[in-house]
């Protein structure tokens, strides 16, 4: 029976990867407007809906020291009206349809989207279309938003200590570079920006030139392209607009050391993070897949070569690794772990980075390579099952500048030709010694008090 289950478990992972590496396209169609407007429409009837997602090129990234944050607060903003619609409007009129939205801000891009049922959606690009350009910033509306930014930045940085932590590490390891800021800004620039500072940054990225409407679900192509046409065509593009700059970086940086101990840590973790390229820095893309199959080797499954310093008697209650594939600026190598009671933060360190060295010096033998990429294959296949996820797929790779259909085209078949031998010579390439940012994050040890003191 076990050996029977084997047999079935490995003619299921053969075919999902013969399933993604000749994976056809979901039915799309894309066109651009007379105003810039990149326009990807995706096709998919199993369910009456419609996913509705505008992505503008403008992140954190694109953001100087004195204005940290100004994209997340602008995207708060544009809920609060517009010329026709009232403060708030907007997810009213979406939740009163019996539809959700909600909106993002990334290092690279912000987004906005809403999923309602199919006959909505004229209501979706109508209101869409009304805020890219008709924005009311008021300070009325303003003061109070920018103080739940700030409440925002207390709940979701400040309380807590690992990201007290990570905020500080992110700057040492990126240095100048803006990947090296907080995506919700600091606290005292969030207090600093001033309503000037939206109405510019509205301004200079919120034009059709400088976005991409993604919609999909249940559509038709003619229907969605005169919709469009109607309610995103009259809308003037902005010919100052730029491609977007991305800074320079440099993979090299010296081995370096972050201890922080906070009283409000109840137990110790480690990371270690090594810089390296994406798919769209990377000098050969073959380097981007290489990285993507070495991470899966160190963990990808329950039986992949990080859990086994989790499971018997390891000295890890958890550990992990992974790589970002996609970015603007440089991406990173990060490995993750918490040792087990008893268990020094040296010896953890040491059976991490034990891992890194058989990377470095050893082969992946064939079964193991076949394993990881079927997870990958396999994962891709799965991402497609959500309309939303797909749609911020294409809305992700389109806003990079990417070709999105040529990616999914190309990354089965890139998968599949990673040999043992790139892995290995990307971790020595990218994985070296003596370029870690190491960060510890531990309890405080508690001050002894002085006799006489009161306790």
């Amino acid at each position: 029976m076990i050996k029977r289950m084997v047999i079935l478990g490995a003619a299921l992972l053969l075919s999902l990867s013969a399933q993604a590496t000749e994976q056809q396209l979901p039915v799309h169609d894309r066109f651009k407007l007379a105003n810039g407007l990149q326009v990807e429409v995706l096709q998919e009837r199993r369910a009456p809906l419609v996913v509705t997602q505008v992505w503008y090129r403008v992140g954190s990234i694109d953001e100087q020291p004195g204005v940290t944050g100004i994209s997340h607060i602008l995207e708060h903003m544009m809920f609060q009206g517009t010329e026709k619609m009232a403060p708030e409007a907007y997810s009213k009129q979406i939740a009163l349809h019996g539809g959700s939205d909600n909106a993002a801000t990334s290092r690279d891009a912000t987004y906005y989207y809403s999923k309602l049922a199919k006959q909505h959606l004229p209501l979706a690009l109508e209101l869409e279309a009304d805020r890219m350009r008709n924005l009311r910033l008021s300070q009325q509306e303003y003061a109070p938003e920018n103080k739940v930014v700030q409440e925002e930045r207390r709940m979701r940085v400040e309380s807590q200590p690992g990201a007290r932590m990570m905020e500080s590490f992110r700057k040492k390891l990126y240095g100048e570079h803006p990947y090296g800021r907080p995506i919700i800004g600091s606290m005292e620039d969030i207090q600093g920006i001033e309503l000037a500072d939206l109405r510019n940054w509205y301004e200079k990225f919120y034009a059709p030139n400088n976005a991409i409407l993604v919609i999909a679900g249940d559509v038709e192509f003619a229907e969605v392209r005169r919709l469009v046409e109607r309610t995103f065509g009259p809308l003037k593009a902005n010919p100052a607009i730029q491609a977007p700059h991305n800074p320079p970086w440099q993979i090299e940086r010296k081995r370096d050391l972050l201890d922080w101990p906070d009283e409000e840590v109840r137990r110790a973790s480690w990371i270690a993070t090594w810089l390296a390229p994406t798919l769209l820095t990377a000098e050969g893309r073959e380097d981007a897949y290489a990285l993507e199959v070495m991470a899966a080797l160190l963990d990808q499954g329950s039986s992949s070569r990080l859990q086994q310093l989790v499971t018997g008697d390891g000295v890890a209650v958890s550990a992990s690794a992974g790589y970002r594939m996609l970015g603007r600026g440089p991406s990173t190598v990060t490995l993750n772990a918490m040792p087990r009671r008893g268990v020094s933060m040296d010896q953890l360190e040491k059976a991490m980075m034990a891992e890194v060295t058989k990377l470095k010096t050893g082969l992946a033998d064939a079964r193991e390579l076949r394993k990881v990429k079927n997870q990958l294959l396999a994962a891709n296949i799965y991402a497609r099952d959500s309309i939303h996820a797909m749609a911020r797929f294409v809305g992700r790779l389109s806003s990079l500048g990417m070709d999105w259909a040529q990616y999914l085209t190309e990354a089965p078949g890139r998968i599949e030709a990673v040999t043992a031998e790139q892995i290995r010579d990307v971790a020595q390439r990218y994985l070296k010694e003596e370029r870690p940012l190491i960060g510890i994050l531990r309890p405080a040890e508690k001050k002894s008090v002085a006799k006489g003191e009161a306790s």
